[in-house]
Parts: C-alpha cells; sequence; structure tokens
C-alpha cells in the first residue's frame, strides 16, 4: 500500500515542498503526545527546528507535527525528532495563581485565550456543562494546564482536526462498552505481557479518616499501603469516596499487551483499521488466569515507508494521563515532605560549615600575606659572613671570604681578597667569580700588578680575554674562526678557506678545489707543468697526441680527462699554445 509523502508546510498550512525520507517511525499516543522521527538522506530539502510537517500512515493522515530537534551526521543524512502540533500550546503559560472552577469548556476556553499566536480553538466538547471543575494554576504553560485539567476528567480524551486552520481540538468521551473480546496464548510470536506492581495499593491510608480502606484484592496480593492526602474539610463521606476511587484504580497490578496488528487480526477476527485509540477490548489470558478489560492507548510504526503494514498495538488496564506521565501520581506526599524538611535541616548545617570554613579561609589568607611580606624583607639580602686572621713569623697575610645571597636579585658573589706583604715590596692580587642567576652569567676575572685576565661565561658564548692563551693537549673545535692560526701540524676533515690556502707544498689525499694557483703539479706519481708550443692555425689538418688524467672528485670518486700531449700538422700559419705537460 503506497503511504503519501510528509509534507513540510509554512505558518498558514500551506505547502511549501515533499519530503522524501529515508525511514520515518511513528507512535500515536491515546495520552499527549504523539512523536515520530525522521531520517533525511544527504542532499534532501531538509526541515529546520520550529517548521511544522504532516505525516502520512497506511491509514491516511497522522497529523501535524512540529520538528523539535534537528540534527545533522557526518554523512550528511538529517535526523528530524517531531511531536505533535499540541506541543504549539508549550509556547505560552497561563497566568495567574490559586484554584479556578468552571465547566470543562470554559476552563479550556481559559486556556486557548492565553495562545501568543492562534493555532488552536476549541470545538467538540463532551462533557456535560452540570459537571463543575475545580482546577489549580500555577503559572504553568498551556500545555501543562491542559494536560493537569484532563487528569480531572478520567473518561474523556483529546481529539484533533488539523485539515483545517486553526486547528480544532475536541474533548471526546472514552468509548466504555466493550469494543471487541480476544483469547490470547503464549503462541503468539509478537505478543508481550507486562505486569507492573510499581503502583499496587491494597491498603490506603487517608489524611482525615481514622481508618484505612482496604481493596477486595487484599488476600490475593497481600498488604501494600499508600497513603492519600486529601482536604479533611471535604467531609469524611466524599473523603472515602476518593479514597475507594484511587483503591479501584490500583488494587492490581497494572497490565499492558503489545503485539503486531497481524497476531490482533488473528486473535480478533477483526481487520485493524477497526481499531482506533481508546478503543475497549476485553482480552483473556489463560496463561496468566486472567481476564481483563484493556484499552487501546498506543499504536506504533516502526517503519512507516519500509513496511506500512507492519502496526504494533499495544493496550493497557488504564489509560495513562499526560500529567501521570510528567508528574507521576500523588502520593506518600507527607513522607516526601518529611525527606524535605531533613534535607533542608541537613542543607542550612552544610551552609553553616561553609560559612565557617570561609573564616578560616580568610584568616589563613591574611597570615599567608603577612608571611609573604617577611619573606620579602628578608629576601631583600641575607648575608652569611665569616673572617679569620693569620700571622706567620716572615709574613703578615689577612684573608676574608665573604658569601653575600641576594635574594632579591637572584644573584650569589663570591669574592676573595688577599694582601701579602714581604720584605722586598707590596704586591695586591684579588681573585673575583660572580654568578648572575637573574642573567644565568658567570664571570671569572683575575688581576695582578695591573695584569687583567677573564673569562666570561653566558647563554650567548664564552669569551676569554688574556694576553696570552695556552691550550695544552688535544684541541678539538667544530668551527674555528681567526685572522691568523700559526700550528706545526693541522688534521681536519675539512678545511675551508675563504681567501685561499698558500703552501710550499701539499700532500691531499682527497680535495675539492675550485680555483688552484701553483707552480708545478704531481698527480697520481707523475710531475706535470705548464708548457707552450707552437702550433700551425687555419684549416689544416692537425694529429693531436693525447695523455689521459686520473683525478677525484669532491666527492671521492675517481674522474678521467685528456689532454694534448703532441700535434702533427703541416706547414702553415703558426701560433702559440698553452697546456699542461709532463
Amino acid at each position: 500500500m503506497a503511504v503519501r509523502l510528509p509534507r513540510l508546510l509554512d505558518g498558514s498550512m500551506q505547502e511549501l515542498a515533499r519530503l522524501n525520507p529515508a525511514s520515518l517511525s511513528l507512535d500515536e499516543n491515546l495520552a499527549p503526545l504523539s512523536t515520530a522521527q525522521m531520517v533525511l538522506p544527504e542532499g534532501e530539502c531538509a526541515a529546520e527546528t520550529g517548521q511544522l510537517v504532516e505525516l502520512y500512515t497506511s491509514h491516511g493522515s497522522a497529523g501535524v507535527f512540529r520538528v523539535q530537534q534537528a540534527e545533522q551526521d557526518y554523512g550528511g543524512r538529517v535526523t528530524l525528532a517531531l511531536e505533535h502540533g499540541l506541543t504549539t500550546l508549550g509556547d505560552g503559560i497561563m497566568p495567574g495563581e490559586g484554584e479556578q472552577s468552571g465547566t470543562a469548556r470554559q476552563l479550556v476556553s481559559d486556556i486557548l485565550a492565553c495562545q501568543p499566536k492562534t493555532m488552536w480553538v476549541l470545538g467538540r466538547v463532551d462533557v456535560p456543562n452540570s459537571l463543575t471543575l475545580t482546577w489549580k494554576n500555577d503559572n504553568a504553560n498551556m500545555l501543562e494546564s491542559l494536560c493537569s485539567l484532563m487528569d480531572e476528567l478520567p473518561g474523556y480524551r483529546l481529539t484533533f482536526d488539523q485539515s483545517v486552520f486553526p486547528w480544532v481540538l475536541n474533548i471526546e468521551a472514552l468509548p466504555d462498552a466493550d469494543g471487541c473480546e480476544c483469547r490470547l496464548s503464549r503462541n503468539l510470536s509478537s505478543l508481550r505481557v507486562e505486569e507492573d506492581r510499581s503502583e499496587l495499593c491494597t491498603r490506603l491510608y487517608v489524611s482525615g479518616l481514622a481508618s484505612p480502606l482496604d481493596a477486595d484484592t487484599i488476600g490475593t496480593y497481600g498488604v501494600i499501603t499508600r497513603y492519600m492526602d486529601a482536604d479533611p474539610d471535604i467531609g469524611e463521606a466524599e473523603l472515602t469516596k476518593q479514597g475507594r476511587a484511587f483503591l479501584e484504580a490500583h488494587k492490581s497490578p497494572a497490565i499492558s499487551v503489545t503485539m503486531d496488528a497481524v497476531d490482533w487480526y488473528e486473535a480478533t477476527g477483526e481487520p485493524f483499521d477497526r481499531f482506533t485509540l481508546g478503543k475497549v477490548c476485553r482480552v483473556c489470558l489463560p496463561d496468566y488466569g486472567r481476564t481483563i478489560r484493556q484499552r487501546v492507548i498506543g499504536l506504533s510504526w516502526p517503519d512507516v515507508y519500509g513496511q506500512p503494514d507492519q502496526v504494533t498495538v499495544k493496550l493497557a488496564s488504564e489509560s495513562t494521563t499526560a500529567v501521570s506521565v510528567m508528574t507521576g501520581l500523588i502520593i506518600d506526599t507527607t513522607i516526601t515532605r518529611k525527606r524535605v524538611t531533613s534535607l533542608s535541616s541537613a542543607l542550612d548545617r552544610q551552609k553553616e560549615i561553609l560559612i565557617a570554613a570561609e573564616d578560616k579561609i580568610t584568616l589563613m589568607s591574611t597570615r599567608i600575606e603577612l608571611i609573604a611580606q617577611e619573606v620579602e624583607i628578608n629576601a631583600e639580602q641575607i648575608a652569611l659572613k665569616a673572617s679569620s686572621e693569620e700571622v706567620g713569623e716572615l709574613t703578615r697575610r689577612m684573608s676574608a671570604a665573604e658569601v653575600a645571597i641576594d635574594g632579591a636579585n637572584a644573584r650569589i658573589d663570591l669574592k676573595a681578597n688577599q694582601t701579602t706583604v714581604d720584605d722586598l715590596g707590596t704586591r695586591v692580587s684579588a681573585a673575583e667569580v660572580a654568578i648572575d642567576g637573574a642573567n644565568a652569567e658567570i664571570a671569572l676575572k683575575v688581576s695582578k700588578n695591573g695584569v687583567v685576565s677573564a673569562i666570561n661565561m653566558s647563554t650567548e658564548g664564552i669569551k676569554i680575554s688574556a694576553s696570552r692563551i695556552e691550550l695544552s693537549g688535544t684541541v678539538i673545535a667544530g668551527y674555528l674562526n681567526g685572522t691568523s692560526i700559526d700550528v706545526n701540524e693541522l688534521s681536519a676533515s675539512m678545511v675551508y678557506a675563504s681567501g685561499g690556502i698558500q703552501a710550499p707544498s701539499a700532500t691531499i689525499d682527497g680535495a675539492y678545489i675550485g680555483d688552484l694557483d701553483c707552480d708545478s703539479l704531481s698527480i697520481g706519481g707523475t710531475g706535470y707543468s705548464g708548457k707552450s708550443r707552437t702550433v700551425v692555425v687555419g684549416q689544416q689538418t692537425l694529429t693531436p697526441t693525447y695523455v689521459t688524467i686520473q683525478y677525484k672528485d669532491h666527492s671521492g670518486n675517481n674522474q678521467y680527462t685528456q689532454v694534448v700531449k703532441a700535434v702533427t700538422i703541416n706547414d702553415a700559419p703558426k701560433a702559440t699554445i698553452s697546456y699542461l705537460g709532463t
């Protein structure tokens, strides 16, 4: 069966484009809100958050939904999360606090009147005007207010007409008569039965009643107690009525049945399109020993376009209202109140502890500031000084050693002064070592009789200043630069001289020479020197004699070349040529 493609709509419900989804899943729920998820392939017209989309199933239009979230993956696909158009009521609030009374039509009309933009109008209301509702409002948004009001109408549901705009909101009575009957067994492959005891109650304590109320299932499930907070001013009779209504709804575990539409048809014999949300079915579960009345609360299409006829039906003993989904049932409020009070007291104690800790932190901060000031004062200068005097028989000597640590300048100075007086004269010598931590420098200085030698070390290099520098032993230098170098013997892997190399004689195992100026040259044991000959020029027949020369290039490889050794020529005009020969 062909299913229509989704329609992208503008704010006036006019079609903007047709979407071609890669997949679409849809969950229709009896209690708001129905939801859907759509995946659009790369390059497809993508809907943005807030835009409206009309969705379809094999049964026709499923309603107009709004895009709540859009997420794009690395492959370019866009996944849209959609909610039924009723979610637009969450855009505004119902101002005011306190109780409001009136008919269902009056209260719903008041809620819809607060819309920032009129998207919904009230249509059919099956609730009789003779029923007066009392409803509490606390500046909630309109959707929460509407769901809270519907919680006071358990026998009714919301229906929608979105074929017109503004959309029409109806309040219709749920069917109470059995619409079908089926017998379900475990041999149905898609059948899933869930039993939930989380809200089971067989004994109820109601505030204002002296004795608890017991359910008729207390013998089956045992005593399971709950507490309900109610207004004692409404009287004992009304309290008992409300308590009995609560027990009737919770005296048995909640059972939900889920199965595929194909199995549903086989079990009931009725076509699937006759099963709509809210319909009642009498379900017999022989494997569980129970027969229960179930209401259709959900229809799910996991793949609308891939498998349009694969639909999952969900039935439950009672419909779950929107408020119970959002906030849960209000029970055990006294216990909750006690827990809140206990937590509040604990928070007060934690607050006192934090205030005391803050005072301690402030005191410690003051102490730290005082200590920091003392450190700053002491760091300006800390001096350690030691002195000694020594007098000998032939000479008098006085030496002093002083160590100063200057914390402010991050500098350490080591200084020694020596005065020597002998019988022949006076001699003054001084030696000084300075280590400058702030500038990362070390300076060594020696002076005697006006002659100064110094070594300065820093991150930029080492400088030695003296009238004479002696190096004893093997000296290895990665790079040597100087105006004049005088050595008896030089051994180097490479010598680079920009001004040239002059030597009376040299023996070189391997060299690359760009320009060579010499009186004689010995290559391979053979001596060569510059020669000149008178030769004939012009158009004559020449008979040259060659000699081969072997040499090494700068890479150390053997190379060969030929030079002219002799030329035989007939008489003709002559000229002198120069060449390299033995």
